[in-house]
């Protein structure tokens, strides 16, 4: 079938930002497991706080930046309801405007700021929300009830893996797809390592903390540098992340910083790697069979140090704990990741760990659901 002569499907991708990236590369990663369908024309649309939108430019996505919270709030004229207003007030434009076959929803289930409770309660759209588990003292009763506006919930996880709290009385079906996560063009090994000049003998140390909206990563970050520095044979590539605006002082010609994304496209030419412990970049690394050493980072609604634990505990990976002092422990570490066989047998764990990149899947199963709604309207 010709891909113009197809029934078009309008899809809006509703992706609030935290600290990183995850909310809005989830979204991109449903976007791309859309493309990969035969029966429907997609049209796209995102609504975003991120101040990575960029990256929706780079890939042709249109879409709609909100100002985030964080900006707002550094204006004191501006208080929690006036934002919220706002928020709601572009939010039902855009939707009223674009008319969308289906809403996807990442993470907040009301949107940023209840931004989303009329959609929800009045929009005729198919509504779907991705259901990233966070920590169990996070969710309260408004919260888990609020997921019975919507037709269809994806858990990025695999089943059992994590608690989902449910609405009472209300059957909404619950997929869980396993996890999914932001795919882009693989660079061979060779080609990584002659773009950063790597000699034969030296270690690539990929070195991450987060998407970079993390402020308290600076000091952290030069004391993890000048340890890995020291090490012989080593160079470091430092993912500052699109978000980055740390000032670090880079001193020595062995650290290589990149904003790339998306970074997973040079994972062959890394040997190991030390990185928060975020949805994303978790699964990516040990999908990837990167052996990596783990900081979780303290969040308010994702258990990062949960994520990384269980991860460490299948010996799929080393963990840091992020409540104890950290550059000793790395130390005691480092000899580990140092060692070839080691290495082998965690990278080995970790891709048995995550084996497979669901997006396709959970885009199949989204228009699977929209579908079979359809005709039983029809």
């Amino acid at each position: 079938m010709d891909e113009l002569s197809k029934p078009r499907l309008k899809v809006l991708f509703y992706a609030v930002n935290g600290l990183g990236l995850g909310h809005l590369t989830r979204m991109m990663s449903l976007w791309q497991g859309f493309l990969h369908q035969q029966k429907y024309l997609i049209e796209p649309f995102f609504l975003t706080t991120s101040h990575a939108s960029n990256l929706l430019c780079r890939y042709k996505i249109p879409y709609v930046q909100f100002p985030s919270k964080t900006a707002v709030s550094q204006n004191p004229t501006w208080g929690y309801r006036a934002i919220g207003r706002l928020y709601q007030a572009l939010v039902n434009d855009v939707y009223d405007q674009f008319r969308p076959h289906i809403l996807i929803v990442d993470t907040l289930v009301l949107g940023s700021h209840f931004d989303l409770a009329n959609l929800l309660r009045f929009g005729n759209a198919y509504k779907v929300y991705v259901h990233r588990a966070r920590k169990q003292d996070a969710y309260d009763a408004g919260t888990i009830q609020a997921q019975r506006f919507y037709d269809l919930i994806i858990a990025p996880h695999y089943r059992g893996s994590e608690i989902i709290p449910l609405p009472i009385e209300h059957d909404i079906p619950l997929y869980w797809s396993g996890p999914l996560f932001f795919a882009g063009n693989p660079v061979s090994r060779p080609d990584v390592r002659n773009y950063l000049n790597a000699r034969p003998d030296e270690n690539i140390v990929l070195i991450t903390l987060g998407g970079g909206g993390d402020t308290s990563n600076q000091e952290l970050f030069q004391e993890i540098l000048r340890l890995i520095t020291a090490l012989p044979n080593t160079k470091i590539l430092l993912g500052r992340g699109p978000l980055d605006s740390q000032n670090l002082k880079i001193t020595s010609k062995n650290i290589i910083e990149t904003n790339y994304f998306p970074l997973s496209e040079w994972y062959s030419g890394i040997d190991w790697a030390i990185s928060a412990a975020g949805y994303n970049a978790f699964h990516e690394l040990l999908h990837a069979g990167i052996a990596t050493i783990f900081i979780p980072r303290q969040r308010g609604l994702d258990d990062q140090y949960f994520r990384a634990k269980r991860a460490a505990e299948s010996e799929a990976a080393f963990l840091v704990n992020p409540e104890q002092e950290i550059i000793p422990q790395l130390k005691n570490i480092l000899p580990l990741i140092a060692n070839p066989e080691v290495r082998k047998k965690i990278c080995r764990n970790a891709q048995n760990y995550v084996p497979t990149n669901h997006t396709a899947d959970i885009a199949a199963e989204i228009i699977a659901q929209y579908t079979e709604l359809q005709n039983t309207v029809n």
